[in-house]
Formats: structure tokens, C-alpha cells, sequence
């Protein structure tokens, strides 16, 4: 039994080279198991004779309790997955920041990266933003977290966050103005 987990980790893992022997293919695998109808997707187009079955995310809501928004900090969460574009984003933002707009001036930025689970979800309760860029997750789940905390969540509309994440707060995968615009509203 294979669990893919993230479509684009699962495909990298075989290198660049092709091979004539996928796990996926192989007689004793009986099923494969996918976190999203975008990575099913994907996965049956490419092994066509393979079972495979969609997971269902699972969180738990005591962990990730809801916190209004009027009891947030002034605080930005960023799932840091995809470090180029973040700082993309990030420094967009900084350099407007006092000059073109005072929307940021007491924002903090926390770059989500090695926290325990109580960690993550204290965070994710006194942010008010929370921000990720990836495009190569299988699932978000840290977004899921986020909405459960009550993140207002700015992200690229693609693949599985248009499964289970609001239109409101997907955006066009390379469009950082309209994001870092949005970032700004909300801090306003």
C-alpha cells in the first residue's frame, strides 16, 4: 500500500531519469492512497491499472479553537514552503511599509518553520494573516489549521486549494500585487 502524500514530492522522488519499474506498478501493490482529488487525479492518468483512494483530512478543532478576529494580534504567519516567492512577497510589502502605506507598520511576520503542534496552533491563533505560497503541497493542512484558528488566508488559487479553500482568499498563482494588496486591506 502506497500513501502519496504530495503529488510533486512523490514524482521527484524517481529523479530525472525514467524507469521501467514504478512502485506504483508493481504486482504486489494493492492500493494507493491519495490526500486530494487533484493529486487522485494526476496519479490515475499516470498509472491507469493502479486502485486508488482519496483520504479525507482530519483536524482536530479543540487543538485549532477559533479565535475572533477582534482578539488577534498584529501578526502574519507564513507557511514557509516556498522561500523565494515569500520573500518576494515579503519585501514588496516591507518597502511600501511607512512610505506608500502604514497598513504594516506594526504587523510581525512568523515565518512557520520546526513548531510543535501546540506551538503552530497557538500562532495560528493570535495571527490575524496567515500566508502561503506553495504550490507543491498534496494538501495544506497548516491552511485548514489556519481557517480553523480563524487566519484570514491569502494563498494561489491551484490544484487542492480550490478543493476546500474560499474563493476569497485564493489568488492567481503569479500575481503577488493583488496578494500583497489583499495583505494590506486586511491589516488596514
Amino acid at each position: 500500500v502506497i500513501f502519496n502524500k504530495n503529488l510533486y514530492h512523490g514524482f521527484s522522488a524517481f529523479g530525472r531519469s525514467a524507469s521501467n519499474v514504478y512502485p506504483y506498478t508493481d504486482d504486489e501493490t494493492v492500493a494507493v492512497f491519495s490526500v486530494s482529488e487533484h493529486n487522485m487525479r494526476h496519479l490515475q492518468f499516470a498509472y491507469p491499472n493502479c486502485s486508488i483512494y482519496r483520504m479525507f483530512l482530519s483536524v482536530d478543532p479543540e487543538r485549532f479553537a477559533y479565535v475572533p478576529v477582534e482578539k488577534k494580534r498584529k501578526l502574519i504567519a507564513c507557511v514557509d514552503k516556498s522561500p523565494e516567492n515569500t520573500a518576494a512577497l515579503f519585501h514588496m510589502l516591507m518597502s511600501r511599509r511607512g512610505k506608500v502605506s502604514d497598513a504594516l507598520l506594526d504587523y510581525e511576520w512568523v515565518y512557520l518553520n520546526g513548531f510543535a503542534e501546540a506551538e503552530l496552533s497557538k500562532l495560528l491563533g493570535e495571527a490575524l494573516i496567515l500566508v502561503s505560497l506553495s504550490t507543491v503541497e498534496g494538501l495544506q493542512r497548516t491552511l485548514v489549521e489556519g481557517m480553523l484558528c480563524g487566519c484570514i488566508i491569502v494563498a494561489p488559487d491551484y490544484g487542492s486549494t480550490k478543493e476546500f479553500l474560499p474563493r476569497q482568499y485564493r489568488f492567481p498563482i503569479d500575481d503577488l500585487v493583488v496578494m500583497a494588496q489583499r495583505i494590506e486591506e486586511v491589516a488596514q
